[in-house]
């Protein structure tokens, strides 16, 4: 086993050894390795991504390119080689690749900009700077398999998670609901607050889709994402939300998603 792994494993079981025992930590303990599996099988070759075959904004030539098949190909591809760092800040916290686990809190906590300033339809809440951002209201450096990683040490998959988005302004800090942030079209059910799932990807023969696609949040049916809305799931739609923008700060680097299990 690659160095790397090794030394990841270590902090990651010391960490969960100091949880109360009960039977979400008797889950991960008997899975350590699933965790690391995860990561070395994302490490594979990059792969292009690809959408549905239907209309969607353009993208910029900084982005990428859609083909008339639909495929979107980024200028830029995530690292499937770059290792996840893991650092223990304190008993109760973990910084995983900047995804910051507060285990008693049961939290994920990382720095997220506005990818979309225009109320345009959207078909994903949240993906990687490299990923497909022309059709996403949020984007993050985060890797994919950093918050894979991450949530599962909360065992998190197949759970619903609370997400809400937290940004600092004078006062107390903002605090909203992910959900409250979208305007519905006309006949389009509101979404929510305690519908979202973490489906956590798949694995493909190019390695993890999670991290091929830059997918984390769809509002379509996209298994590749690392979290759907059961709702949006089934109408499977890109034209049926869009962002209030007057709810969000633009330009304010304090702009935080939580995810808490």
């Amino acid at each position: 086993m690659p160095k790397h792994y090794l030394h990841i494993r270590k902090i990651i079981i010391d960490f969960i050894r100091n949880f109360t025992y009960h039977s979400t930590v008797k889950i991960i303990l008997t899975h350590p390795f699933r965790l690391l599996t995860i990561m070395a099988i994302s490490a594979g070759s990059a792969h292009a991504q690809t959408s549905p075959q239907r209309p969607q904004p353009a993208p910029t030539p900084a982005q990428g390119k859609v083909t008339p098949s639909g495929k979107f190909t980024p200028k830029k591809i995530i690292s499937h080689t770059a290792e996840v760092s893991i650092k223990q800040i304190d008993p109760n916290t973990l910084d995983i690749g900047g995804v910051i686990l507060h285990k008693e809190e049961r939290t994920l906590t990382f720095a997220v900009t506005i990818a979309l300033e225009k109320e345009v339809p959207l078909e994903y809440l949240l993906v990687h700077e490299f990923g497909k951002t022309h059709e996403s209201l949020l984007k993050t450096k985060v890797s994919p398999k950093a918050l894979h990683l991450a949530a599962l040490l909360l065992n998190g998959e197949g759970k619903r998670p609370e997400i809400s988005l937290t940004w600092k302004k004078n006062g107390p800090d903002a605090h909203i609901p992910l959900s409250t942030v979208l305007k519905t079209h006309t006949n389009s059910p509101h979404l929510a607050p305690d519908q979202w799932s973490y489906i956590g990807s798949k694995i493909t023969p190019y390695g993890f889709a999670a991290q091929n696609e830059g997918s984390f949040i769809t509002l379509i049916h996209d298994p590749s994402a690392l979290i759907c809305h059961l709702t949006a799931d089934k109408l499977n739609k890109d034209n049926l939300y869009t962002a209030n923008i007057k709810k969000l700060p633009l330009h304010n680097p304090t702009l935080r998603l939580i995810i808490k299990f």
